[in-house]
């Protein structure tokens, strides 16, 4: 299921990709800064989903350095978003198309790594 979400999201930036450039340009401050609020918007997302199934920040970190682990493969191959040069993007549509991407990917891959956390140790507690 997931990869279908990922396969159509994909889709969509790469036709976005392929229309003529109607959006102005962005400045490598620019690119940083997108990133910077997408981090912080996901953080807050995830640290809000952890504390509703009450897992410890702990947890959290823990996800992310498994996500980190599962997209560190993606680099330098082109994949949206992962392995995209954020230094070479000029073009604020295709910015846009990219964090919103990655975004997504991030929330949704850190709230179901949570999620199997939280199953994963109840279903331990309850075989002691």
């Amino acid at each position: 299921m997931r990869n279908a979400y990922l396969g159509t999201v994909t889709c969509a930036v790469l036709l976005l990709l392929s229309s003529p450039a109607l959006a102005g340009t962005v400045s490598d401050a620019e690119v940083g800064a997108a990133q910077m609020q997408m981090i912080d918007r996901v953080e807050k997302t995830v640290e809000k989903y952890a504390t509703q199934i009450k897992m410890d920040w702990s947890y959290v970190s823990y996800c992310k350095s498994e996500m980190n682990l599962h997209t560190s493969t993606h680099v330098g191959i082109n994949d949206i978003p992962f392995g995209v040069d954020y230094n070479k993007i000029t073009d604020s549509e295709y910015l846009k198309a990219v964090i919103t991407v990655r975004e997504q990917f991030e929330t949704s891959y850190l709230k179901l790594c949570l999620a199997n956390a939280k199953n994963q140790l109840a279903e331990a507690a309850r075989s002691k």
